[in-house]
């Protein structure tokens, strides 16, 4: 497989089906001309006229491989058709013909295989007369006999025991191209799909963490040109979130300064003007803020370090019920992920803050299932209801009106949980809570 190395994709099928022939084709030459083959009975007409020609009644030993077997002995009945035996009449009548004997002190009879019959007659002499002959061969085995006097002098070729030689040889030629196939098709195709799935894997990663390492541009001619696209259209959307992050940083500021001008305009303004304008404000640093927060999620380097979850989540449950809030720790034996801590804390927050705002408590499980940890924030709020629940995660998305704007935040929570999950390879969904509530659960993939 060296020599397919860089090559493209026809060039690698090409060589790979041609190197499959060869090898096909060498296993058939080993099979049909390098093995020994096994001789069996193989029998003409006018053989059988020679041998009951003869005086005596006793096979005599033949050079002929193929005569390997015949045997011949005096009985008293002649031969029967029986056990599967098959004759035909007009070879019958020419071994008659050829011996001057009459039909009925003649037998042939052959076992299995139809005899080879050829369209012209062969002239065979036999005691000075000539006798037209089929051109007939038996290759499954025969009897004939003929009488003399009171006795039958049966010659009888045993057909071949077993599995017939082409057959187990068709057999083995199966058997050794494919045995001699599937390393070339095995190697072939782990090449050819190993660079593929490294291509699919690296989208997959791109479309969680656009921050996510460039994909190596190896293989076939196809996947490098396709690996090299790929890494483009990286490089110009982490360009973009990076321009998109600038103009974000650029309005916040430029907003911000306004706001505290207004924030501190409003101070001596009456109690009636000046809360509302100071909610205004605040609600506005908060939105400024929040999709802040938004657009580095996305861009933000993260740390890949080994994280003890169930210790993290604890910590967190620990300090939200030192203030005063609601939170049930309810986590089993200790999990571990690789992430970073911060970004994961950030997350967290947001789903337990969710439920603190909307429930006004939470309880928090963490567990590893198949490979995977598995952390599900519960609350006994108001819900969402089903079919907008995937909708949540959408940049600005509010629950409405089961999660009004008095007690809900910009619609930004979800988003950047979900942003962060897939930077670490996870999941995020929210599922009905039976009893009532909501389940935001959150899978990460274990170290």
């Amino acid at each position: 497989m060296a020599i397919l190395r860089g090559k493209s994709l026809f060039r690698q099928t090409f060589f790979a089906l041609i190197a499959a022939l060869i090898m096909a084709q060498v296993a058939v030459v080993l099979v049909v001309l390098v093995l020994p083959r096994d001789q069996w009975g193989a029998l003409t007409l006018a053989d059988t006229v020679g041998f009951l020609n003869q005086d005596s009644c006793v096979a005599a030993p033949s050079n002929d491989a193929a005569l390997t077997g015949l045997r011949a002995a005096w009985q008293n009945a002649p031969p029967t058709n029986s056990a599967g035996l098959q004759e035909y009449p007009r070879s019958t009548a020419q071994l008659a013909a050829a011996l001057r004997l009459p039909v009925a002190d003649v037998r042939l009879y052959w076992h299995r295989l139809p005899p080879i019959r050829l369209n012209r007659e062969v002239p065979v002499m036999v005691n000075g007369h000539v006798t037209p002959l089929d051109q007939t061969i038996y290759l499954g085995g025969a009897v004939f006999a003929r009488r003399d006097g009171a006795r039958w002098c049966v010659w009888i070729m045993p057909p071949p025991r077993g599995t017939s030689d082409w057959q187990w040889r068709v057999v083995l030629v199966v058997v050794m191209c494919l045995l001699s196939l599937i390393p070339v098709a095995w190697g072939f195709a782990r090449r050819l799909s190993r660079p593929i799935r490294d291509f699919a894997d690296a989208a997959d990663h791109i479309g969680r963490d656009v921050a996510a390492p460039a994909l190596t541009e190896a293989g076939p001619q196809e996947m490098r040109v396709a690996a090299r696209a790929l890494n483009d259209m990286q490089r110009r959307i982490q360009r973009q979130l990076r321009e998109r992050e600038a103009m974000i940083g650029a309005i916040a500021h430029d907003l911000r300064t306004p706001l505290s001008r207004i924030a501190f305009r409003v101070e001596t303004a009456p109690d009636a003007l000046r809360e509302p304008v100071q909610r205004d404000v605040a609600q506005m640093t908060a939105m400024i803020g929040a999709a802040i927060d938004h657009s580095r999620a996305a861009t933000a380097n993260l740390q890949h370090e080994r994280i003890d979850l169930t210790a993290l989540l604890r910590a967190m449950v620990e300090e939200e019920s030192a203030v005063g809030h609601h939170v049930v720790w309810t986590g089993g034996a200790a999990v571990h992920v690789m992430g970073d801590a911060t970004s994961l804390r950030r997350l967290f927050q947001n789903l337990i803050g969710n439920a603190l705002a909307y429930a006004g408590a939470a309880e928090v499980v963490c567990c590893g299932v198949d490979g995977h940890a598995v952390v599900r924030v519960m609350d006994r709020g108001p819900g969402i209801a089903p079919e907008r629940m995937a909708d949540m995660f959408t940049p600005f998305a509010r629950g409405e009106p089961s999660r009004n704007r008095e007690t809900g935040g910009v619609g930004l929570g979800l988003a950047i949980a979900q942003t962060i999950a897939h930077r670490h390879g996870g999941e995020i969904s929210l599922i009905p809570r039976d009893g009532g509530g909501l389940v935001a659960e959150v899978i990460l993939p274990l170290v």
